[in-house]
């Protein structure tokens, strides 16, 4: 099992949009001794096995059961080329994902590594991968990490360029407030250039702080995106006139958002030039 060592990145606010990595400010005195860390984040019989009110009624779904069934597969697949990474900076305690390109190489974004730290990098099964840094870049917001360990799985690549409208995606990630190796099913809503990215994806798959770093993949299991963002729905449009809601009384907010994600062949440009 490799040791511990890499690089912390810093959440930063884009224009538009919010960075989907999970950071936390712990005093030391909270934070449990470097050789206990972390604790066993290997996924969870519940995880790997929801309640049922913890997903999508099938009545409830956009999909039909043969999709469904198929993202699941997709997603477990997928699952094992998926990392976790935990950043340590001083108090300053964050996770993020990142997925493995090929025998030597981890993909994930670049506000997650590139302001320097310490990182222990998980596979699912629980083994740790040491990584180092080759590059970092935050437009796009792609980062690349070499590793001299045995890799348990890689994910191919895909064409984004191919994309069709509402075409299913799967994504697998960390999703803070949900759980780990969590497998997302969402649309390709088309492509946008918000955020100062240029051309970038945009999907309907559900995403939140810790899926930073997650590949997009599409029924086939090709990566073709790079989760690095998500973006608010606007309710509507500035100059007209605001109507009232229904009248229930609610105990919780379903956010409308877009995630938003590097086209795969930005991806492996960037990984050319860095590796070259």
């Amino acid at each position: 099992m490799a040791t511990r060592r890499g690089f912390l990145g810093m959440l930063t606010g884009f224009a538009g949009g919010t960075a989907l990595a999970t950071y936390t400010s712990i005093p030391d005195r909270y934070l449990p001794p470097r050789e206990q860390l972390p604790p066993a984040i290997r996924p969870s019989a519940a995880e790997t096995n929801p309640r049922p009110s913890s997903v999508t009624r099938p009545e409830d779904s956009a999909f039909d059961e043969e999709t469904r069934e198929r993202a699941r597969e997709v997603g477990l697949a997928t699952r094992e080329a998926v990392v976790y990474l935990e950043l340590r900076a001083g108090n300053r305690f964050s996770v993020g994902t990142g997925w493995i390109l090929d025998d030597e190489h981890v993909v994930t974004n670049g506000h997650v590594v590139s302001q320097g730290g310490e990182v222990t990098c998980y596979t699912v099964d629980g083994d740790t991968l040491a990584l180092e840094l080759v590059e970092a870049s935050r437009d796009p917001d792609v980062a690349l990490l070499r590793t001299d360990d045995e890799v348990p799985a890689t994910l191919s690549t895909g064409a984004a360029e191919r994309l069709d409208r509402d075409q299913p995606l799967v994504q697998v990630g960390h999703p803070g407030s949900v759980g780990n190796w969590i497998i997302s099913l969402g649309r390709f809503g088309g492509r946008t250039g918000v955020l100062g990215s240029g051309d970038t994806l945009r999907s309907s798959v559900p995403s939140a702080q810790g899926n930073s770093g997650s590949p997009l993949v599409t029924l086939d299991g090709d990566v073709v995106g790079l989760t690095y963002a998500s973006t608010m729905g606007q309710g509507r449009f500035p100059g007209s006139t605001p109507e009232p809601s229904d009248d229930r009384v609610r105990e919780s907010f379903a956010s409308n958002s877009s995630a938003l994600h590097v086209p795969v062949e930005t991806v492996e440009e960037l990984v050319d030039e860095w590796t070259a």
